[in-house]
């Protein structure tokens, strides 16, 4: 009845037994998400062509089906590239504001790498301070979150990432 499931690296690995990972290893992260989705017409979901999508911190997240090849996603924020780390601040939350991106990235595109983006954005948002983003609605009914509007960012990160 599970059409994507969504747990963290660590949750993940102790589904499997095993202790909170001290190095995210991918390898190991994408062969236990593939438990679960199988081959077409064997994975989550009552059409059984359910998704998994793995939220692994600062090595961003991965998703994957038994028709969508494993895609890993940067975070938004990271370490190697020109945007700016020290942005970060807390990750209290970033999990749940990916996946409620994500979820209306889902709805929006029907795509799981493009709802991927969304989350990435989303948990963007959650990292840059202590506490809830800050919401301001300027007179036009525009919203900026932290001073930053969500759609430019979302394009901003995806021209980054492609």
């Amino acid at each position: 009845m599970v059409d994507i499931f969504s747990p963290n690296h660590i949750e993940l690995a102790q589904i499997f037994g095993k202790p909170c990972p001290e190095i995210i290893d991918q390898v190991v992260l994408e062969r236990y998400a593939s438990c679960f989705v199988g081959t077409v017409g064997s994975g989550l979901g009552r059409s059984k062509s359910g998704a998994v999508v793995i939220r692994a911190g600062e090595e961003g997240c991965f998703v994957v089906s038994s028709t969508q090849p494993v895609q890993w996603l940067p975070p938004y924020y990271t370490r190697v590239d020109n945007a700016n780390p020290s942005k970060v601040v807390d990750p209290t939350g970033a999990g749940n504001a990916f996946l409620g991106a994500f979820a209306i990235g889902y709805l929006d595109t029907g795509d799981l790498v493009h709802a991927a983006c969304y989350g990435n954005v989303g948990a963007s948002f959650a990292v840059e301070q202590i506490g809830v983003p800050a919401l301001e609605v300027l007179g036009s009914g525009k919203e900026l979150w932290n001073g930053s509007e969500v759609y430019s960012r979302l394009r901003d990160y995806r021209a980054r990432i492609s």
